[in-house]
Formats: structure tokens, C-alpha cells, sequence
């Protein structure tokens, strides 16, 4: 199969699906989610997972593994901290994330969209200017980040803050 042929695939099926929904252009060995998993949230999604596969790894990243139980009460205990500071998902406002690429940026990415929040991944490794400009131009309404970063990029930032190990659960690794 060539590109071209990999990704001219029709914008819906005949049934008014995405292709993907049912498997169109998938590999071999694919089952398709149900209906109902694709059309509903990714919190909903991954805290059905959880549920069923909660002992299961998740997450592998330089700061460790999360199985599923793990990353669901992490990116709970987040998308209510993000609400709280960010408002209501009905509407939703820009977060900032600024995170390394670990397993931390996944939890805050997943606890973001969670929350029914729009994101704007920061670059930690940017110009500090152009994360400024890029968190004033979004008009974000909070900034997630890790330790790390904080005093990079937040010097003359009026904007709420949560770091994300604020977040996590007791106990949590």
C-alpha cells in the first residue's frame, strides 16, 4: 500500500463515520473501538480503561511506569484541579502546558482535555520570548507545568499556575 493510497481514504463512510471508526486503511490483526468509544470523551474512555485494565502498564518514560489505575488517579485528581482554576468545560478556555517529554506531560495533557480544556503545548526548550508570546496570544487562562520550568518561563507571567506534582494524588508515583 502506498501513501497515497494510505491516506485518501474518504472523510466518512457510508454510515457518516470516520474511516478510522471502522477500520478502513488499518492494519492487519485491527478491531475497531465500538461506536460509542470514539464518540465519547477521552477522560470517559481512559477511565473505562482503567477500570478494566487498571494493573496494566500505561505509561513507560524516563520517571518511571504508570499502569492505568495510576494514570486515571493522577489525571483525575488534575482535570479537577484544572477546572477549578481554568472553568467549566462548557466554557472552555486555553491551558498552557510546560513540561519535559515524560510521562508527566502525558498525565497533564490527558488531565487537560479531561477537563474539556483547549491546550497549548509549550516548548521547554524555546526561546523563553517565544513561549511568552505564544501564551499571550492564546489569552490562556492557567499555565501547567513542572518544577523545572517554572522559573524560566513564569518571571512577569500573571497568570494562575499549578505545578503538576501539586496534583497528584498521596502516595502517587
Amino acid at each position: 500500500m502506498t501513501d497515497t493510497d494510505r491516506f485518501s481514504a474518504p472523510a466518512e463512510t457510508s454510515e457518516g463515520r470516520p474511516p478510522w471508526a471502522h477500520g478502513v486503511n488499518a492494519p492487519p490483526g485491527h478491531e475497531p473501538f465500538p461506536a460509542q468509544a470514539v464518540e465519547g470523551s477521552i477522560g470517559a474512555r481512559l477511565a473505562e480503561v482503567a477500570e478494566r485494565h487498571g494493573g496494566r502498564v500505561a505509561l513507560r518514560g524516563p520517571s518511571g511506569t504508570r499502569t492505568y489505575e495510576d494514570l486515571w488517579a493522577i489525571v483525575s485528581r488534575m482535570a479537577a484541579g484544572v477546572l477549578a482554576s481554568a472553568g467549566h468545560p462548557d466554557e472552555p478556555r486555553t491551558v498552557a502546558l510546560l513540561t519535559d517529554h515524560d510521562t508527566g506531560q502525558v498525565e497533564a495533557l490527558l488531565a487537560i482535555v479531561t477537563a474539556g480544556q483547549a491546550l497549548l503545548v509549550l516548548d521547554p526548550t524555546a526561546p523563553s520570548e517565544l513561549n511568552r508570546a505564544l501564551l499571550a496570544d492564546s489569552d490562556a487562562a492557567l499555565v501547567l507545568h513542572d518544577d523545572s520550568h517554572a522559573d524560566r518561563l513564569l518571571v512577569d507571567i500573571v497568570l494562575p499556575t499549578i505545578a503538576d506534582d501539586a496534583c497528584r494524588p498521596q502516595g502517587s508515583p
